[in-house]
Order: C-alpha cells, then structure tokens, then sequence
C-alpha cells in the first residue's frame, strides 16, 4: 500500500513528536498549526516553526492534508488512527509469525497473559467476535 509515493511501511513510523501532533489532530481536527502549537506548549517550549515543519511533513507523508481557509492553513487527518495501527498490527503479526512461527504465537499469548486484566479483557471481547 502507498500513499503519496511513500510506502505505508515509511508513513506509519511515526516519531515522538509526530505521534504526539497526531494524537492532537486526531482528537480535534481540523486544526491549524497556531492550535496544535498552542496544545504542545501545555507541557513543554516547543517552536512554532517547529510544529509547522512536522506539520508539513506529516502532509508529505500522506497523513494530513492541508488546505488554505483565509489566510492560515487548515489540516485534516488524511490517514486515521485506526487505519495506522491496522498496519502495524499486521506487520507486527506478519513478523512474528514469519520470525519465530509457533514460538512466536507462545511468545504472544506469553505476553497477553501478563496485560492487566482490564486489557485482557478487552481482547477476549475482540477476539469472540
């Protein structure tokens, strides 16, 4: 799959202030940048330019699109959350399973039993459907 030019594998390696501008946008798009840069500063000085240039990158990728409403640049989620972890979900499984075969599956369930129980439970719900 590609989106932009770019293979899905590029477009869901998110980096840290990547991810954290797209849990903003996700949560309240459309946004500009003036807002999201507003969000950042709650926890920490961060550049405005800054936040435009991730920005800017995040549309390259395909993640956002941008469009102009006045004078500012408006961005919505081109690619949405789900979307993104369906991808790494699966490469993650595919990688797994093609690495470590049933060794991979024990390894997995391993780690599901050591979730808390609330998350446990929420993949039961999932997996019976």
């Amino acid at each position: 799959m590609y989106y932009n030019g770019q293979s899905m594998n590029q477009v869901c390696q998110l980096g840290p202030l990547e991810k954290e501008i797209m849990d903003i946008i996700w949560s309240e798009c459309p946004c500009n940048v003036r807002s999201v840069h507003e969000k950042l500063q709650n926890d920490r000085e961060i550049a405005y330019t800054t936040v435009m240039t991730v920005m800017g990158r995040l549309v390259e990728k395909g993640i956002l699109c941008r469009h102009k409403k006045g004078k500012a640049h408006v961005y919505d989620v081109c690619t949405s959350r789900r979307d993104m972890a369906r991808f790494q979900a699966r490469n993650f499984l595919a990688a797994l399973f093609d690495r470590y075969e049933e060794d991979g599956i024990k390894a997995l369930q391993d780690e599901i039993d050591r979730l808390p129980e609330d998350q446990q439970e929420i993949l039961q719900t999932i997996f019976q459907k």
